[in-house]
């Protein structure tokens, strides 16, 4: 509104003086128009310079929608990254959004035709102790005070305006591995140099270990139900799928 203002009150200045015969009308709404005008563009410059009419307003949003970018079906889930620049710890992050997502996707990819907003956003990851992935995303904004505020020094959509964003993704330590485009590249070419009948004796053998140590569990745990063993075969299978998934990346390093 302040923009129309300030083209409104504009032309009536020019048109007071220039079309107005009666000076002291003349002078009168002159003088009106150009103190309006220049309180106006006062208020402009102060929104521009200074946020003047705003505040800092953060919001948080957590989101648990992150599945792997490796194989589905396995235990062990996958996180795939690419640093933004050198030791910046910010990342585009590739992931499949939900289960049904057939290909893995890249996101927090900066955005090139707004480089000044990309240059306010950051993404990094955190592997630790937590029972379940958790996207979370701090944003600070600049906001209007108040719907006066908005009504009279909105324009071009300066609401909202980003200060600064900050999206952490929490992995369990237990059930993900976090590893860069290059070491997934290269462990994609391992695998399939090892070949189909190796990959089948190495499952063969997991499978022989996991039911040894089932054999064993059951043996100290006499009343264990089905959901128990149940239970613990899938920590075993998790545990030596992260053995073998380390070790292999390791290999291709």
């Amino acid at each position: 509104m302040i923009v129309y203002m300030l083209i409104i009150f504009t032309i009536l200045m020019f048109v007071s003086c220039l079309f107005i015969n009666n000076s002291a009308l003349r002078w009168t709404i002159g003088t009106i128009t150009t103190g309006l005008l220049l309180m106006l563009s006062v208020a402009l410059s102060a929104n521009l310079s200074m946020h003047w009419g705003m505040e800092k307003k953060t919001t948080i949003d957590t989101s648990k929608n992150i599945e792997t970018a490796g194989n589905i079906k396995s235990p062990v889930s996958t996180l795939i990254v690419k640093q933004i620049g050198t030791k910046s710890n910010n990342y585009v992050m590739i992931y499949r959004p939900t289960k049904t997502s057939l290909k893995p996707m890249s996101h927090f990819v900066p955005d090139k035709k707004d480089i000044v907003s990309s240059a306010k956003k950051k993404a990094t990851y955190q592997v630790d102790n937590v029972r379940s992935t958790k996207l979370m995303t701090k944003k600070t904004e600049w906001v209007f005070k108040s719907p006066r505020y908005k009504w009279l020094l909105s324009f071009d959509h300066n609401d909202h305006q980003l200060i600064k964003q900050r999206t952490v993704l929490y992995l369990p330590k237990r059930l993900w591995v976090v590893m860069s485009v290059n070491q997934a590249q290269k462990l994609d070419r391992w695998q399939k140099s090892t070949g189909a009948k190796k990959q089948k004796m190495l499952q063969k053998q997991m499978r022989l270990a996991i039911k040894q140590k089932v054999g064993i569990y059951k043996r100290a745990h006499p009343k264990a139900d089905s959901n128990a063993l149940m239970r613990y075969t899938d920590q075993l299978k998790t545990e030596m799928t992260m053995r073998a998934l380390k070790t292999a990346l390791k290999t291709v390093s």
